[in-house]
């Protein structure tokens, strides 16, 4: 069998509906070997296997593609917003000029004293952290 098609055929819905019959557990569904092995998948000749294998092939690697582009472009965006935040310029990749309005410039100082005011971070059981909070931001 080839493993592309076996990729693929274990995708179809029918597939996945003999799975979901069979699983147990529900934040983490398993299924036993042996009903692994009593699945039924369509089987058609090695020929049309290798044609579907290949078609499946071609999708994976398109979709590596386009996430790879989109994972550039989304790094792209955020270094131009980053660098355009911290007054550098940034190629034209990231104009926050439209959003000046909206924009509400704070200090870091002024963020640090909004924190400080926070209550203290708790644990299930109502204790405190571990840390005095004076000590939260004391290295900044």
């Amino acid at each position: 069998m080839n493993p592309f098609y076996l990729h693929y055929a274990l995708r179809l819905p029918s597939t996945l509906e003999q799975f979901r019959k069979w699983s147990t557990g529900s934040s983490y569904p398993a299924i036993l070997d042996s009903d692994v092995k009593k699945t039924v998948i369509p089987l058609p000749d090695i020929g049309t296997q290798d044609a579907i294998a290949a078609k499946v092939v071609m999708a994976l690697r398109e979709r590596a593609r386009i996430i790879h582009q989109a994972d550039a472009a989304w790094a792209t965006t955020l270094a131009g917003i980053t660098s355009n935040l911290c007054g550098h310029q940034h190629g034209d990749t990231s104009d926050l000029s439209q959003y000046q309005d909206d924009l509400e410039i704070h200090s870091l100082a002024a963020v640090l004293e909004v924190l400080k005011e926070l209550p203290p971070l708790t644990t299930d059981n109502g204790g405190n952290n571990g840390s005095p909070d004076e000590d939260l931001f004391a290295g900044l």
